[in-house]
């Protein structure tokens, strides 16, 4: 069974729940660099961009791997699939900072419908 014959379009993402939910949050692209000398990395913040996103905060969820427990995340994001954001961006709301851990596009039977995104809280420094 199809998407098109459930009757479930992009658009139905676009207009519910993404405009309905959605807020602004302030995207801060990083850009990833390795030393040649000590194979460190380090990164460099670029110009902040507004974009909205629907996210979801939650209490520290931990999951069980062979190594022990293992974080999953302080919250989740979905942006339009379209949005540019990558691995150790940050994310700002109005009052807090996230990293942007993991990203995932969804796309059931071929079509992009968004991308959902891991992030964890940055402490307070």
């Amino acid at each position: 069974m199809t998407l098109a014959n459930l009757g479930i379009s992009k658009a139905d993402f676009e207009n519910f729940p993404f405009e309905d939910l959605a807020r602004e949050l302030t995207w801060t692209p990083r850009t990833k660099t390795i030393s040649n000398i000590t194979g460190s990395p380090s990164y460099k913040e670029n110009a902040e961009v507004k974009i909205y996103g629907i996210l979801t905060k939650r209490s520290m969820n931990y999951d069980w791997a062979k190594e022990g427990f293992v974080e999953q995340g302080n919250a989740f994001l979905q942006v339009k699939e379209d949005t540019d954001i990558r691995k150790d961006d940050f994310i700002k709301t109005d009052d807090e900072i996230y990293r942007v851990e993991e990203v995932l596009l969804r796309e059931p039977q071929g079509i992009r419908f968004f991308k959902s995104c891991v992030l964890f809280k940055i402490d307070d420094q």
